[in-house]
């Protein structure tokens, strides 16, 4: 019988994201006849996804404690230390502008393996917010990223424009990339969604009364929430609507602030991170995607499975993508709050769009199912593996 091929997950941060998610569904379904997975973390931020990570993968958190410029050397050795005791054939990574500190762990470890980059985001629009937030800690990220994708033995973007980036932009050698979609757990996602909410604004719906607006994400800059809630603001005036928005992040206190400020506190609930969102998004008019960029939004398939209707940014990358240019979802522009704003108010007045985009999400849902990425990872993995 072959031996089974040794991989290990190594990413910056385990948390409540999509990209994590996708890897959760790897690490619970990867063929432990054919593969032995294990996970490495620089930290973790009170994900419930740990929760659910199978009991036979070994996991290494490398308790990132200061800023990475100063944590860097620490977390290299510490990340060789784990190489050297997981002994894998291939890595998979995580790790965006910290890909560096694999090749360091590389050389340190005195280890060989292949190296597979999974980028779950579009990097030039990320490099360019990098760039305006902290121009110094921006000016090396370029090149990091350039020498990763240059020496990486195989690149995994979830989309095909995440895939161009990365070719046109930081000489990714296009022989070496293979866009896998990510997948979902479809049956799980409509089996976690009846479950009951507790919650005044939830009736059992949808419809409820008034139209619960959704959104779900890291409250960050790049999900664009600052600018759902003010649309939401403009919404509210035309006709009465509730909004929910599930995730956590170091903005919950400018969003709170921006709430009570427009004095929307009836009318918008922050909810936090919820271990099961389906519940919510289940029971909701519209789903939002405010976001300034993506690389391909999990969370937008899983809306379209519970055909909830979509209005998304058009975000680079993803959206446009996974809708189609707006054939299953409506689609405005980045940062413009009357557009989303008249987007959702389209979605909501439209009985006739919103079964059209519950049918037809359903459908594309099911194009997105779980199995076959999983097997086109064992695939690639396998491959670089046994040469």
């Amino acid at each position: 019988m072959p031996k089974a091929v040794r991989v290990l997950f190594v990413t910056p941060r385990f948390s409540d994201g999509g990209g994590e998610r996708i890897w959760l569904n790897l690490l619970q379904n990867l063929d432990r006849s054919r593969f032995k997975p294990s996970l490495a973390f620089f930290e973790h931020i009170q994900s419930h996804f740990l929760g659910e990570i199978p009991g036979d993968v070994p996991v290494h958190d490398l308790a990132k404690r200061r800023r990475f410029v100063l944590d860097w050397l620490r977390i290299s050795i510490g990340l060789a230390k784990v190489i050297r005791r997981e002994s894998p054939d291939v890595v998979v990574s995580l790790l965006h502008t910290w890909g560096i500190v694999l090749h360091l762990a590389r050389v340190i470890s005195r280890r060989r393996f292949a190296i597979v980059i999974n980028e779950h985001i579009h990097v030039s629009g990320s490099l360019r917010s990098l760039r305006e937030k902290k121009p110094l800690a921006s000016l090396p990220s370029r090149w990091v990223h350039r020498y990763c994708y240059r020496h990486a033995d195989l690149i995994i973007p979830v989309a095909h424009d995440v895939a161009r980036d990365l070719a046109s932009n930081y000489g990714a050698k296009p022989d070496r990339i293979r866009v896998i979609y990510n997948g979902i757990d479809l049956d799980g996602i409509r089996r976690m969604a009846s479950e009951t909410v507790d919650h005044p604004w939830f009736d059992g719906g949808p419809p409820a009364s008034p139209p619960i607006i959704i959104g779900i994400g890291r409250l960050s800059d790049q999900k664009g929430f600052a600018f759902l809630i003010r649309a939401f603001r403009d919404l509210v005036r035309r006709r009465p609507a509730k909004l929910v928005i599930i995730g956590e992040g170091d903005k919950r206190q400018d969003l709170e602030a921006l709430i009570r400020s427009l004095g929307l506190d009836r009318d918008v609930a922050l909810l936090g991170r919820q271990a099961n969102p389906y519940k919510y998004l289940a029971r909701s008019s519209v789903f939002v995607l405010s976001s300034v960029g993506e690389a391909l939004p999990t969370v937008l398939l899983e809306a379209m499975a519970l055909g909830v209707p979509i209005v998304s940014t058009r975000c680079p990358c993803g959206p446009e993508e996974l809708l189609e240019n707006g054939k299953y979802g409506v689609l405005v522009p980045v940062a413009d709050e009357t557009a989303l704003a008249d987007g959702i108010l389209k979605v909501l007045e439209g009985s006739a769009l919103r079964r059209g985009f519950a049918e037809t999400g359903r459908a594309r849902a099911e194009t997105f199912r779980l199995r076959p990425m999983v097997e086109a990872y064992e695939q690639c993995i396998e491959a670089l593996a046994c040469p």
